[in-house]
């Protein structure tokens, strides 16, 4: 039951689609090495210097898949990003699994402060099942800030509506992903984005988690975008809102 789980929530792609130099960013390449002996793959992708993001993707694809839209990040908001795979993806040794992603999650943190940012300076940024890695990491250790885009309450309750003829299956399932239980215990600034038409998750599960967060918090929903497109469909107002959120709560004090 387990591995059949475990193969519907992580899908991995092993192939890299795109590398920075495609889009004209030189990157500094990196292996972390996690406290469970996994090699990491991952790139940091300059900016301005002053501050850091660290980015946790979702369940699907790999680090490829999300240069665009880091080098858009990069462009509007100034700060160095650091994108690493999670093990079993891209170049990233190991098999997936909940307790990975967190073992996974500190070492791409720790590589930040290695680098000299001051924790204050870490900005973390996670996309679906990558909140729950950026809510894990949060709870656990000081950053400026927290971008949580479309966040879900859990595994089991993302189950509870797609299987909801049988709901003795969200009870089985042991991958948990808990951001309902865990969000409160976040101190920093969160920012909260939902795609209005999210095809995956569904709007309760943000309402509740910003509910149950600790201030401060923003709340934005991003017009006519899907679960992931948001970047894409928002555009530049999209960016703006992020420059907005982080120039209020996390300026840089390097």
């Amino acid at each position: 039951m387990l591995e059949l789980e475990k193969a519907y929530i992580f899908q991995p792609d092993k192939k890299l689609y795109l590398v920075p130099e495609d889009i004209g960013i030189k990157p500094e390449g990196l292996l972390l090495q996690t406290k469970d002996n996994v090699r990491l793959h991952g790139w940091w992708l300059r900016g301005k210097g002053e501050r850091a993001l660290v980015w946790y993707h979702g369940n699907a694809g790999n680090i490829s898949y999300s240069l665009n839209h880091a080098k858009s990040i990069i462009e509007v908001l100034g700060v160095d990003v650091l994108l690493v795979d999670y093990r079993g993806y891209g170049l990233s040794e190991g098999n997936p699994s909940e307790e990975g992603f967190y073992i996974d999650g500190f070492a791409m943190y720790d590589e930040a402060v290695r680098s000299g940012y001051k924790p204050e300076d870490v900005i973390f940024y996670g996309h679906s099942v990558g909140t729950a890695v950026a809510i894990e990491v949060a709870k656990n250790v000081e950053c400026g800030a927290l971008i949580l885009e479309s966040p879900l309450l859990s595994i089991p309750a993302m189950a509870e509506e797609l299987f909801s003829l049988f709901p003795f299956l969200s009870e089985m399932i042991e991958t948990k992903f808990d951001n309902e239980s865990k969000v409160s215990k976040v101190f920093a600034p969160k920012l909260f984005i939902y795609a209005e038409h999210d095809d995956m998750i569904p709007f309760h599960h943000v309402k509740t988690l910003f509910n149950a967060a600790a201030p401060p918090k923003e709340l934005i929903t991003v017009k006519g975008a899907s679960h992931n497109n948001i970047p894409t469909v928002g555009g530049k107002e999209y960016l703006e809102g992020l420059k907005a959120f982080l120039e209020k709560y996390s300026s840089s004090r390097k």
